[in-house]
């Protein structure tokens, strides 16, 4: 870093927020560096490990004075998870598709939805024109490479994202699975029946 007051540490992962005895403040953080055990000081912590570790780090926080985890008295830390249900279509014409890249427009309704579905229908952008290969996943078995070639060639791909409805019982949580602790997603089966197109929404 060019900043004479900045350090990167690389190859680290913080392991815990220690706070001061009244549980007032964060005085530590718990960090293992190449499986040493390491503890920095500072007056500011900045929390930043993205929606599902940031939580997870709280969550592993807990001492006598916050149970729950640190900032988690209302026990909604890690709560209404916003995970997203995505899945991809593909379109074929009879006429080359010689974009390079195709997403220039996207459709999103998150608020209205249509006649007869409870839930919005979320966003539907178009998809970068990606090569299919004959190794493809998605692709049926022995399926030709010429055939996968033309389809690339011919294809209009689309990405379907749902609306991300909070739920209390999307959350994040921090199990002992015997091995140490380790972070688990829980989703509930209400946001994937409306994702997979149930009734039960």
């Amino acid at each position: 870093m060019h900043l004479p007051n900045v350090t990167l540490v690389t190859d680290t992962r913080v392991t815990r927020l220690s706070t001061n005895a009244t549980g007032t403040a964060i005085d530590a953080v718990d960090a293992d560096i190449d499986g040493k055990s390491t503890r920095f000081f500072g007056d500011i912590v900045a929390v930043c490990c993205g929606a599902i570790n940031s939580a997870a780090l709280l969550l592993l926080s807990a001492n006598s004075t916050h149970p729950k985890g640190l900032a988690n008295s209302s026990d909604l830390v890690g709560r209404n998870f916003m995970f997203h249900q995505a899945d991809a279509i593909l379109a074929i014409g009879k006429e080359p598709n010689r974009s390079s890249y195709m997403k220039t427009f996207t459709v999103n309704d998150f608020y209205f939805g249509e006649k007869g579905l409870p839930v919005p229908d979320g966003e539907h952008p178009a998809r970068r024109l990606v090569p299919l290969r004959d190794d493809e996943q998605d692709a049926p078995p022995l399926t030709p490479g010429f055939v996968l070639g033309m389809m690339t060639t011919h294809a209009v791909p689309w990405w379907l994202m749902t609306e991300d409805l909070p739920d209390p019982n999307n959350r994040v949580r921090i199990v002992d699975d015997g091995s140490g602790w380790s972070t688990r997603r829980t989703i509930s089966n209400r946001l994937r029946a409306c994702a997979l197109g149930g009734s039960r929404c």
